[in-house]
């Protein structure tokens, strides 16, 4: 047995080998302060200023872009002056959206993403029936010229991403790739060939509209 002393009361002892290897303190109570008293403060509450610990794997884990706190107290408060204005994501008065897209206000069809807005215009349509989608041909949500959007089932919106990728879609729409190599290199030659060349310029007065939207696709609205 080994003589020991608790480090936080002092209490004298006697304890294995075994625990006298690692022996720091007589009870759980005493361990309880002990350990507050090894631990240091390395981190400043972003909205109370308070000193506090944060374990350093937690420092290093997490992407803390608002900042560090103390409480879920001082987290919600700092958060509620952080949204305002255009930092919230409802605000109104938002240009993009956060999935990229441009947003735009309409007297037509009031507060709406802009490709949408084109195409309702050229289409002569006022929603997009479920089960279809407006595809950007160069990928770029941005570029919402008629000419780089074309409408489309949700299949074969997810068989073009799935078929060629969004580097050789915009390759292809800056004139780096030609469409016989596109379509020569497909799975499905009829398919591309068919869908490669669509925009809503040429669609306009094709589409039977009418037809979608009385018998919709059953596959689900993909994103543009």
């Amino acid at each position: 047995m080994n003589k020991v002393n608790c480090a936080v009361c002092n209490k004298e002892e006697y304890v294995s080998n075994s625990r006298n290897k690692n022996y720091k303190t007589c009870s759980r109570t005493c361990f309880s302060i002990f350990k507050k008293s090894q631990t240091v403060n390395n981190a400043v509450c972003t909205e109370c200023k308070k000193e506090f610990h944060i374990k350093p794997s937690q420092k290093s884990r997490f992407c803390r872009t608002m900042g560090i706190f103390c409480s879920t107290k001082c987290s919600t408060a700092f958060k509620k002056s952080f949204y305002l204005g255009e930092k919230n994501p409802n605000y109104r008065g938002r240009l993009i959206d956060s999935g990229g897209y441009s947003i735009v206000y309409t007297l037509k069809y009031g507060r709406l993403k802009a490709h949408q807005a084109v195409a309702f215009d050229i289409l002569g349509i006022n929603k997009i029936p479920k089960g279809y989608c407006i595809h950007h041909r160069d990928t770029m949500t941005i570029n919402n010229s008629p000419e780089n959007l074309c409408f489309l089932s949700g299949s074969d919106h997810a068989w073009l991403h799935k078929q060629y990728g969004n580097a050789t879609l915009y390759a292809f729409m800056n004139n780096k790739i030609d469409l016989e190599s596109l379509i020569d290199w497909s799975t499905d030659k009829e398919k591309a060939k068919r869908l490669l060349p669509l925009n809503l310029l040429n669609q306009r007065g094709v589409v039977k509209l009418d037809e979608l939207l009385e018998n919709p696709e059953e596959d689900n609205q993909q994103p543009s």
